[in-house]
């Protein structure tokens, strides 16, 4: 909305300054965000980020917090699985 309002009263260079800074701002999210989750959770950036995707897509917006959850139990459960043979 800030970008429409700065281009609406002609302020066009502060409207493209804006623009990089809030597309730097989500490259650096979409890059670093399933690197720093699958730290947290013990899981590899790529593993956390598929469960994740898969998770909203299969039970919507609970499933971003679901799908690294079941993510963690299913390895656990291999983890226990490869242990005991």
């Amino acid at each position: 909305p800030v970008i429409v309002y700065y281009f609406s009263i002609q302020q066009v260079s502060s409207a493209i300054a804006i623009t990089a800074v809030w597309l730097l701002e989500m490259f650096v999210r979409q890059s670093w965000e399933p690197q720093i989750v699958g730290a947290k959770l013990g899981l590899h950036p790529l593993t956390s980020l598929i469960a994740m995707y898969f998770g909203v897509g299969l039970l919507g917006f609970s499933g971003f917090f679901i799908g690294p959850i079941l993510m963690i139990c299913s390895k656990a459960f291999f983890i226990v699985l490869s242990n005991t043979q």
